[in-house]
Protein backbone atom coordinates (compact mmCIF):
# COMPACT_ATOMS: atom_id res chain seq x y z
CA UNK A 1 0.00 0.00 0.00
CA UNK A 2 1.88 3.17 -0.88
CA UNK A 3 2.11 6.46 0.91
CA UNK A 4 0.72 8.97 -0.69
CA UNK A 5 -0.23 12.56 0.60
CA UNK A 6 -3.93 11.78 -0.63
CA UNK A 7 -4.07 8.77 1.69
CA UNK A 8 -3.38 10.84 5.23
CA UNK A 9 -5.96 10.88 7.78
CA UNK A 10 -8.07 14.09 7.49
CA UNK A 11 -6.99 16.57 9.72
CA UNK A 12 -9.99 18.98 10.88
CA UNK A 13 -9.34 22.84 11.08
CA UNK A 14 -11.19 24.60 14.08
CA UNK A 15 -10.45 28.38 13.35
CA UNK A 16 -10.36 29.62 16.74
CA UNK A 17 -9.27 33.82 16.73
CA UNK A 18 -6.77 34.93 19.71
CA UNK A 19 -4.94 37.67 20.19
CA UNK A 20 -1.17 37.12 21.69
CA UNK A 21 0.87 40.10 22.64
CA UNK A 22 -1.42 42.19 20.18
CA UNK A 23 -1.43 40.40 17.57
CA UNK A 24 -4.16 38.95 16.10
CA UNK A 25 -3.75 34.66 15.30
CA UNK A 26 -6.22 32.11 13.87
CA UNK A 27 -5.49 28.64 15.88
CA UNK A 28 -6.65 25.93 13.53
CA UNK A 29 -5.67 23.19 15.58
CA UNK A 30 -6.92 24.74 19.29
CA UNK A 31 -8.92 21.90 19.40
CA UNK A 32 -6.04 19.14 19.56
CA UNK A 33 -4.62 21.23 22.82
CA UNK A 34 -7.43 18.69 25.03
CA UNK A 35 -5.62 15.41 24.18
CA UNK A 36 -7.94 13.47 25.86
CA UNK A 37 -11.17 14.80 24.64
CA UNK A 38 -12.50 12.23 22.12
CA UNK A 39 -12.30 13.90 18.94
CA UNK A 40 -8.27 14.64 19.38
CA UNK A 41 -8.14 10.78 20.79
CA UNK A 42 -9.59 9.59 17.43
CA UNK A 43 -7.14 11.94 15.40
CA UNK A 44 -4.25 10.57 17.28
CA UNK A 45 -5.17 7.09 16.88
CA UNK A 46 -5.80 7.36 12.65
CA UNK A 47 -2.46 9.36 13.10
CA UNK A 48 -0.62 6.34 15.09
CA UNK A 49 -2.53 4.09 12.33
CA UNK A 50 -1.17 5.78 9.34
CA UNK A 51 2.64 4.71 9.07
CA UNK A 52 1.73 1.56 10.45
CA UNK A 53 -0.78 0.21 8.24
CA UNK A 54 2.68 1.02 5.69
CA UNK A 55 4.95 -0.76 7.91
CA UNK A 56 3.21 -4.08 8.69
CA UNK A 57 3.37 -4.54 5.04
CA UNK A 58 6.82 -3.43 4.03
CA UNK A 59 8.98 -6.38 3.11
CA UNK A 60 11.88 -4.89 5.28
CA UNK A 61 10.00 -3.66 7.91
CA UNK A 62 12.14 -6.21 10.45
CA UNK A 63 15.32 -4.46 9.47
CA UNK A 64 13.82 -0.94 9.99
CA UNK A 65 12.37 -1.84 13.05
CA UNK A 66 16.40 -3.28 14.19
CA UNK A 67 17.77 -0.03 12.65
CA UNK A 68 16.00 2.40 15.16
CA UNK A 69 15.93 0.29 18.16
CA UNK A 70 19.65 0.51 17.42
CA UNK A 71 19.47 4.14 17.14
CA UNK A 72 17.07 4.24 21.08
CA UNK A 73 19.22 1.31 22.62
CA UNK A 74 21.19 3.80 24.38
CA UNK A 75 22.11 4.28 27.80
CA UNK A 76 19.78 6.48 30.48
CA UNK A 77 21.67 7.94 33.29
CA UNK A 78 19.65 9.20 36.18
CA UNK A 79 20.00 12.60 37.76
CA UNK A 80 22.19 12.57 41.19
CA UNK A 81 20.31 11.83 43.68
CA UNK A 82 21.78 12.01 47.54
CA UNK A 83 20.70 9.53 50.12
CA UNK A 84 22.52 9.68 53.58
CA UNK A 85 25.60 10.78 52.88
CA UNK A 86 26.39 8.99 49.64
CA UNK A 87 25.61 10.16 46.06
CA UNK A 88 24.58 8.39 43.18
CA UNK A 89 23.45 7.59 39.76
CA UNK A 90 21.60 5.03 38.25
CA UNK A 91 22.63 3.43 34.91
CA UNK A 92 20.28 1.67 32.20
CA UNK A 93 20.72 0.43 29.53
CA UNK A 94 17.49 0.74 27.45
CA UNK A 95 17.57 -2.85 25.62
CA UNK A 96 17.55 -4.53 28.72
CA UNK A 97 15.19 -2.58 31.17
CA UNK A 98 16.18 -5.05 33.87
CA UNK A 99 19.76 -3.84 33.70
CA UNK A 100 20.93 -1.19 35.83
CA UNK A 101 23.97 -0.29 38.23
CA UNK A 102 24.55 2.39 40.36
CA UNK A 103 27.62 4.72 40.23
CA UNK A 104 28.87 6.19 43.55
CA UNK A 105 29.02 9.66 42.73
CA UNK A 106 30.12 10.85 46.14
CA UNK A 107 33.50 12.75 47.21
CA UNK A 108 34.49 10.06 49.59
CA UNK A 109 34.33 7.32 47.20
CA UNK A 110 36.20 9.11 44.63
CA UNK A 111 39.01 9.89 47.19
CA UNK A 112 39.07 5.84 47.80
CA UNK A 113 39.22 4.87 44.27
CA UNK A 114 41.70 7.60 44.15
CA UNK A 115 43.86 6.47 46.45
CA UNK A 116 43.73 2.53 45.46
CA UNK A 117 45.32 3.62 42.41
CA UNK A 118 48.40 5.38 44.17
Amino acid sequence: MPLTPNSLPPTPAEPVPEALFGVALVDQSCWLEDQNSPCARDWIEEQATYPRSYLNVTPSQNGIREYLEGLLNVKRISAPRTVGDRVSSQIKQLADPRSCRVKDLSFESRIRSRSALM
